[in-house]
């Protein structure tokens, strides 16, 4: 995007601003810290896309999807730091949601079609 002429045409550039959103998008660590994030979200998206098919229903089967996505997420990263943030999230979709009695209804309910 910044490398384009249409960039440097644009005035929004020339200001303080704009030299410093250039010079972010151009810096190495923000590209390490997007590929981070896309690491972390891709099982989550996964997840997503599998409850969001209009096949079967998918609801029974949602906290194993959370649980693989949270073993995903484990091995995805090294440091247990950075899978921190992504574990405390779908843990907490776990217990929170997982744990309530609309979910044990649909999981009996699809068990017995």
């Amino acid at each position: 995007m910044v490398i384009l002429q249409e960039w440097s045409d644009f005035r929004y550039l020339r200001s303080s601003d704009g030299k410093k959103m250039e010079k972010i998008i151009l810096s190495s660590r923000f590209w390490d810290t997007v590929k981070e994030i896309i690491i972390g979200v891709e099982p989550l998206y996964v997840v997503l896309r599998k409850v969001d098919m209009d096949k079967c229903p998918q609801m029974p089967y949602l906290r194993h999807l959370l649980i693989t996505a949270r073993e995903e997420v484990n091995k995805a990263f090294k440091d247990d730091f950075k899978a921190k943030h992504y574990l405390l999230f779908i843990d907490h979709r776990i217990e929170v949601y997982m744990d309530q009695d609309i979910y044990n209804a649909s999981k009996f309910i699809f068990s017995v079609i």
